[in-house]
């Protein structure tokens, strides 16, 4: 069982290369040898300075708390979106986050209301954003219009969810103490966990009175860094003499890799391939296609896999990697 996460990460890369491959054929691969190499360097380009903006979006939540450079910050990101795109749903993601941000002094709690704060900027951020982009699109490749309602309903809901969380914590953490004497819980261990969720919901309570100016410079590198990111498959079809219009892919890609978690492999590797694939074939060529989803999903996931994992690496060692597989494996 331990090389488990390993082999589903490897299901998850052959799954991701197979289906544009499968789709496009020799011909994808003929194209890919006579595509400029300016386009190969451009997607993880924008990938790093996606990650920058994210490096700096940490700084200032952490402001005042820690003291995070540039290169620490953005060390402290590349690593965490590793974790995030070898693991499925990105489940280990909070655990490294935390882990992470605990060798600049920050405690676990400190660590995993930040990581809450960072997924409510994102929460807010897309559903303001989203509506527009529907408003503003000027095409709909067939069932985007029915995914991108769902993707708002879904997002809409987990903040819903998420601020009922906030808002009872209290209550929830007598369910809990109640759902302990159930199953028979240590008191040691139920005291443990209540002074970690007070502590972190004293934490989440003061990120939430930050400063107004420094909470719309947040948002505003939040919108740049997203942006960015999603601009990559955009300049890929732009770099291949296929000009479509920013918030038709934008949409492609919002709702591909929304359904990519439903095939529970890591970064919705064949999933988010094949729902991206199908909602741009009306308009896009076959070879075209499988070349430009190919130079997409290694801008924004394979490239995150090589990138991150050597930082990773030089950050916590293969003990600290160990250590962080038996804490997620072990649950919160």
């Amino acid at each position: 069982m331990r090389h488990h996460p390993w082999i589903l990460l490897g299901f998850a890369v052959l799954a991701g290369l197979a289906v544009p491959l499968w789709y496009g054929g020799s011909e994808a691969l003929r194209l890919l040898h006579q595509v400029p190499w300016p386009l190969f360097v451009l997607g993880p380009l924008l990938a790093l300075i996606a990650w920058n903006f994210s490096a700096l979006r940490l700084r200032l939540m952490a402001a005042g708390r820690a003291r995070l450079g540039q290169r620490e910050a953005l060390a402290t990101v590349m690593a965490t979106e590793c974790v995030v795109n070898a693991t499925p749903l990105g489940l280990a993601g909070p655990v490294a986050y935390a882990t992470l941000l605990g060798r600049h002094g920050l405690r676990g709690a400190d660590g995993a209301a930040l990581y809450t704060m960072d997924q409510f900027v994102d929460l807010t951020f897309f559903i303001v954003l989203i509506p527009l982009v529907v408003w503003w699109c000027p095409l709909w490749p067939p069932g985007l219009e029915a995914g991108a309602m769902a993707a708002v309903a879904v997002l809409l809901a987990l903040l819903a969810l998420s601020a009922l969380a906030l808002l009872r914590f209290r209550r929830i953490l007598r369910w809990g103490e109640a759902l302990g004497d159930l199953t028979g819980v240590a008191p040691t261990a139920r005291r443990r966990i209540g002074r970690f969720a007070l502590l972190f919901r004293r934490r989440v309570h003061d990120l939430l009175a930050i400063p107004k100016p420094r909470l719309a410079a947040i948002y505003g590198v939040c919108a740049l860094q997203w942006i960015t990111r999603y601009s990559v498959l955009y300049v890929v079809l732009w770099g291949l003499n296929v000009p479509l219009a920013w918030a038709t892919v934008f949409l492609v890609q919002m709702v591909a890799l929304s359904a990519g978690q439903i095939g529970l492999l890591p970064g919705g590797a064949g999933v988010a391939e094949l729902g991206s694939t199908a909602l741009l074939a009306p308009y896009v060529a076959a070879p075209q296609l499988a070349t430009a989803i190919l130079l997409w999903r290694f801008s924004t996931y394979y490239w995150h896999l090589l990138a991150g994992a050597p930082v990773l690496l030089l950050l916590i060692g293969r003990r600290g990697i160990r250590n962080l597989q038996r804490r997620v494996g072990d649950g919160p």
